[in-house]
């Protein structure tokens, strides 16, 4: 893997889309966990989970990018720079390099990382199995995200642009949906 390979990995376009789908599932994953937490049965509580959900909501669109960033540059990032260097290395010996598709190799690597990332979390008390799990599965989307977006921009030979709004516009669209799921349930 020569420089510009992992210059390639860690450029604007990748880190890009790699935060933008990291900060789209954030807000899916916190609605789902709330979901998970809301009780079927109503005792006349306050809805006080509820009111500091609605109390965090407006500093949302603030904190979402800057969870999304720290998010590819711990994790997804890091997979995607792996799979490239096990992909162009190829495991099995022969110098033609490693078959299959460069995104299968950075979902693969989503485990190792998610590992070293679920050895701190089992350091301060959390079941290593679980934490490995959700590390490795919270990288999935975003390192599809930037197979498609490194796809789209050779194919039209520039950046791809919105993504941060097309991240928006489909986590909107999937919280609404999980939030009629619930409903219907």
């Amino acid at each position: 893997m020569r420089q510009g390979e992992t210059r390639r990995t860690w450029d604007y376009g990748t880190a890009r889309a790699a935060a933008s789908a990291c900060a789209a599932q954030l807000p899916v994953a916190g609605l789902v966990a709330f979901l998970m937490t809301v009780e079927r049965a109503d005792d006349g509580a306050d809805g006080g989970s509820a009111f500091g959900l609605a109390c965090v909501f407006p500093f949302a669109l603030l904190v979402l990018p800057v969870l999304g960033m720290l998010h590819s540059a711990m994790l997804t990032l890091p997979a995607v720079w792996l799979g490239r260097r096990g992909r162009g290395r190829g495991c099995g010996g022969g110098g033609g390099g490693g078959r299959g598709a460069e995104w299968g190799w950075s979902l693969g690597c989503l485990l190792p990382v998610g590992g070293v990332w679920a050895g701190l979390f089992a350091v301060l008390g959390a079941p290593f199995g679980g934490a490995l799990l959700w590390c490795a599965a919270s990288g999935v989307v975003p390192v599809l995200n930037v197979a498609y977006s490194r796809r789209r921009e050779q194919r039209l030979g520039r950046p791809l642009r919105k993504v941060w709004l097309v991240a928006v516009v489909v986590s909107f669209g999937v919280c609404g949906a999980v939030v009629l799921g619930a409903l219907v349930a």
